[in-house]
Parts: C-alpha cells; structure tokens; sequence
C-alpha cells in the first residue's frame, strides 16, 4: 500500500508514469509558465508553455536570442564592435571605452577620456572634446557638460541687454502645487531695473527638452505697489488652515506670503503679507499656524503673519551688545519642536568678536519672553579675524540628515581673509565646538573658491540611501565656475574637494565668473525613479556667444547610475 501510494505522487509530480518530463501535462499540483533553455544559461526562447515545477530544461526567464551560446542571453556583457548582441538588446555594442560616446562620433574610442561628450581640458595636449582641436575653449575640470542637461528653462533675450532676464539668479524645488502629480520648479532672476520668479509645472518641463518664461505656470512681476528688491535666496510653499502660500526670502531683507491662486497665471506681493527689512523667513517657530519673519536690528524680533497686510511683532530680544546676523530654525533634538541659532557680532565694532546663540522651543505667540531665551553657546576669539561666518547660510530647505540618525545637522560657510569659504557641518547641535566641526568640506585649488553665494546642498542623486552634495566653485581670473558633485557617505573629517569628489559638471565661460551654478537644488523625484533631481542655476547663459545671454537653469535628471 506504502509503494503504490509512493509511485502515484511520484506520477503526478512527472505529469504520469513517463520516464520523459511531458511539459504539456499540467496534472501537477503546481504548474509554472516557462521557456525551454537549451544552453542552460537561465534564459529560453519563446514560446511559453505550462510545466510542473521544477521540471528540467526549462526557466521562467524569456529572451534569448540565441539559445545554442550561453555567453549570449539579456544581461550578458556585450563585447564591443565583434558583430555579436551578446546582451539581446538588439544591436552590438558600439561604444568601446564605456564613456557613453559610439564608435560612430567618438574620436578615440579606446580612452574614455576622450569624447564628445567632454569638456576640452586646458594645457594637456590632448583633444578630449573631439573637435580636432587641442586646448580649444578648454576648461581646468572635465566632467559632465551644461550642454547635455536633460532639460532646460531659459530667460528671454531681448534687444536691450541690460533687460535680458538673467534667469538662474534663484532655482528652488516645489511641491506639486499645479496639480499634475509631478513636483514644480520656481526659477528666479532679474533684469537691471526688475526682479521677478517664475514657476513650471513640472509636468510641463518633463514632456519639453527646453521651456522658457512664457511656458510658466504662474509669475510673480513688477506688477503693483509691492515689488521684489533684492535677489530671490529663499522660496518655498506652505500650507496652512485650508490656504497654500508661496513664501519668498529677498536676500536678508523682507519676507512675503503670497496665497496661490491656481486660477490666475500672474501673481502680486500686492496680494500677500510682507514682512520687514534685515531679517529671514523660516517654515515654522511661533506656532504651526504660519510661517514665522525673524528680524534683524539692534535687537532679534519675532513676527508671524497672521494679518493680510503685515506680521505682528511678538517679541524682541536682546543678545548681549550684540547685533543679530543670521538665524537658522529645526528641530535638531527630534522633539517635534524647533530650535533656533543665531549669529550676532559684536555692536560696537560691527565685527569681532562673533557670537552663536541657541534657543530652545515651543515659541508661543504672546508671549514676553526672557532676555536668556537665548543661551550663548560659543563665541569667536578676537584672533580669530580668519573665522568668521557667511550670513544666512541656513536656509529653510537645509535640514538634512547626514549621518542617518533621525536628526538633521547644523549647516555653516565660514569665510577667511582671503575668500576661501568651507562647509562645516554639526551632527551633534548639543556639543558645538565652532573649530571642529563634524564634517568638513575645503576646497585646494588657489584659483577656484567657493563663491559666497551659498550654494551648497544635499540630496540623493543616485538613489543608494546616502546623502550628497553638490558646491559651487568659480574662477575669477579665468570667468568659469564648476559645481562639485560628492556622493555619499560623506562621513566625517574632511572632505578635500578637487581630489574626492565623484564629478564636476562644468560649463564654457561666462560674462560673470560665479554664473554656472550661482544658484542650485536638489529636487524631489520627478520621473518616478525614486531619486533627486539636480538643478543648476546659470544667470549668463547664453544662446548666441556674441550677445549677452537670458540665463537659464539646467535639469540634471538623477539615476541610479549618477548623473
């Protein structure tokens, strides 16, 4: 009884009593779809059929092209230009050096350091850009060039250069405040009498290789009593009690609330709430309920914008004889509630020494506070002249988590007498000694410095779960800049820029030396890849070398594979 019922399970396994696999019986408790592999390199040939599991001979993976060579099935390495599609994508592969540039157009297809898709490096006797010259509108880094970004905004030129747009002075990252499922770019600049921004679906700037002001979604202008003074270095959106606002930091002076209005395609600051001069707006302080205007006088002021004209004033606070300079607000400890920072320098010599307070939250709406709300923290020594702190490098998109800890880090520039700025990054914001920071980023090159812009951020390029960082480094005497692009694990110490980043993107030269990346972004995922995007600001691109460029920023889609 013991064998029959043996041999009975043993037949159904097989499709019956057959020695011989019989594919098309599927009188088996589980049957799969699958390809018959002649080669046993895991991948058959159409067609599918129905088999038991596990029956030899045959894979769930279809696709071969040629089932009689195991070294060709999809996925195979495919040997450059030998006639053969190893890797059954259709063609053989025609790009000998892997550098992305065919046999076809590329002028050594044996060194990767020559294509057309390079830059000309000065001073090496080589012509790496392949237009059969040598040293020609080279440049000192190589890299990836502006000119194969992915998209493109661009300003409009027009026959009064002094009114071209200069577009690129600002690029920031939007929600998907258009509606269309996909996050929105905001582009500002200014022409010589007019400041302005523009905002595109980003629907609209993936479906267009290269879009200009007239494709924006909506425009804030010249329009109205109010007006943008200043350069555009802060935007974001927040929403609040059933409103969405646009919120827009011109430079260290005022701060503007705008709602957005989906029906109008043209925005004014006449129909929002403006904060004072000298000072900074920040997502969240006071309470939950609106953005908060931090100001910058004698004393630091709070304010909030609960009101259709201007914010209320809900507290000042004096810092010791000292002047506030910059302010950065997160929630450093993870307890729901943001901190702030704050530089100040000292009031009588408007200088030495600097001053670094921390303040812990909830700031409630008012209330009287205390001088010491603010508790000082560290201090600058008065020999110190080659340590002093960039004002307003913490904007409101910088809260990052380096270290994946759970917490975001403490972000600074610092500056010396000679215009070298460096990054310096605090992960623990309850131990802050000011000269030995966590992280920190220098660049070696005398001729290159990191412009004193700020334009310094983070986000996942490559989709790997480490944070990277883009820098803008320009060259004064030589009118170039570069972006530097690090990868993480940025980890700790110091990162040498020039020698350890993964990449440069890089760009001819312009009319002003800090044009390429004068302003940068990582935004969230548009294609749906999972990963950041890159956007480069460029203010002096230009279209037609002999004119004065309408600016432009540039979209570098990230992948897993980088750039």
């Amino acid at each position: 009884m013991l064998t029959l019922l043996a041999f009975s399970l043993l037949a159904c396994r097989n499709g019956g009593d057959s020695d011989t696999p019989d594919p098309v019986d599927t009188g088996c408790v589980d049957s799969i779809s699958a390809y018959l592999d002649q080669d046993n390199d895991s991948y058959g040939t159409d067609p599918a059929i129905e088999i038991c599991e596990g029956t030899p001979g045959y894979v769930p993976n279809p696709g071969d092209c040629d089932d009689t060579d195991p070294s060709i099935y999809p996925g195979a390495t495919d040997l450059p230009l030998d006639n053969i599609d190893q890797d059954c994508d259709g063609a053989d592969n025609r790009d000998g050096d892997g550098d992305g540039d065919p046999i076809d157009t590329d002028c050594d297809d044996n060194d990767p350091a020559r294509s057309t898709l390079l830059f000309e490096l000065c001073d090496t006797g080589v012509d790496e850009d392949c237009d059969g010259i040598v040293d020609e509108d080279c440049q000192y880094f190589g890299g990836v060039a502006s000119g194969v970004a992915d998209r493109r905004i661009e300003g409009i030129w027009v026959d009064d250069w002094q009114n071209n747009s200069r577009a690129g002075k600002g690029v920031f990252g939007l929600p998907d405040i258009s509606g269309d499922g996909v996050p929105d770019i905001a582009v500002a600049g200014d022409t010589y009498d007019e400041r302005f921004v523009h905002i595109f679906s980003g629907q609209d700037v993936l479906d267009n290789e290269v879009l200009d002001f007239d494709d924006a979604l909506f425009s804030i202008n010249q329009a109205g009593e109010k007006y943008l003074t200043d350069e555009v270095t802060g935007l974001f959106a927040y929403s609040t009690t059933g409103e969405q606002f646009l919120v827009i930091q011109e430079d260290q002076d005022r701060c503007h609330l705008i709602p957005l209005d989906s029906a109008s395609s043209s925005l004014s600051l006449d129909d929002g709430r403006t904060g004072g001069a000298d000072g900074s707006c920040h997502r969240t302080l006071l309470d939950d309920t609106y953005p908060t205007h931090i100001h910058y006088g004698w004393t630091i002021s709070f304010y909030n914008f609960p009101t259709e004209t201007n914010p209320v004033q809900q507290t000042s606070i004096d810092l010791d004889g000292t002047i506030p300079a910059w302010s950065a607000t997160d929630d450093w400890n993870g307890d729901g509630v943001n901190e702030i920072f704050v530089g100040s320098y000292d009031r009588e010599t408007e200088g030495w020494p600097q001053k670094f307070w921390h303040g812990e939250g909830p700031f409630e709406l008012d209330t009287d506070y205390p001088s010491d709300v603010l508790t000082l923290i560290g201090s600058t020594e008065p020999g110190q002249e080659d340590l002093r702190f960039n004002d307003g490098v913490n904007r409101p998109e910088l809260s990052e988590d380096l270290n994946n800890d759970g917490l975001p880090e403490l972000f600074m520039e610092t500056v010396n007498d000679d215009d070298q700025r460096d990054l310096r990054v605090w992960t623990d914001t309850t131990q802050i000694d000011l000269t030995a920071p966590d992280l920190k980023v220098v660049n070696l090159d005398d001729s290159f410095k990191a412009s004193n812009l700020g334009t310094f951020h983070f986000g996942d390029i490559n989709c790997d779960g480490e944070t990277d960082l883009v820098q803008q480094y320009g060259d004064p005497e030589a009118g170039q800049s570069v972006v530097a692009l690090a990868l993480g694990p940025l980890g700790t110490g110091t990162l040498e820029i020039q020698s350890d980043p993964d990449g440069f993107l890089s760009a001819p030269e312009r009319d002003y030396p800090y044009s390429y990346g004068y302003s940068t972004a990582f935004l969230d995922d548009m294609n749906g890849d999972g990963c950041k995007e890159l956007l480069v600001g460029d203010p002096y691109y230009k279209t037609d070398p002999e004119r004065f460029g309408p600016g432009a920023a540039h979209l570098f889609l990230g992948a897993p594979g980088g750039l």
